[in-house]
């Protein structure tokens, strides 16, 4: 799991969030997703952060409003290939004003600097 961030602005895109057929969507990783994001919107001063997945992954929704805070945006028609089939994706984002409102206390900590992220 990762930040992409972007040069030309204060945006990052969540990258390698997935998640398996059939798992639920809280206690598999997903908090990894949202303790990044409160890094990146703390210590990194982003802006936005921004996702996406193929459209077919219709279980990707839930993770991506429930876990990570991202809001849909827009749906990019047929934008990669794979297996000689064309898949749109749909895109996720939020902005650090409206994600802190809707954070945990441990977030918020990593948001204001006062918690220490130690190596595992």
């Amino acid at each position: 799991m990762g930040l992409l961030v972007e040069d030309y602005g204060n945006n990052a895109m969540l990258t390698s969030l997935a998640t398996l057929p059939g798992a639920p969507v809280s206690g598999h990783g997903h908090e990894a997703a949202r303790l990044l994001m409160a890094y990146g919107f703390g210590h990194l001063d982003l802006h936005r952060v921004w996702a996406g997945h193929r459209s077919d992954h219709h279980r990707m929704t839930t993770v991506r409003q429930a876990a990570a805070g991202l809001r849909p945006k827009a749906t990019l028609r047929q934008l990669f290939r794979t297996q000689g089939i064309w898949h749109d994706v749909t895109t996720y984002a939020t902005v650090a004003t409206e994600w802190k409102l809707q954070a945990t206390d441990d977030e918020l900590a990593i948001l204001e600097g006062t918690c220490r992220l130690e190596p595992v």
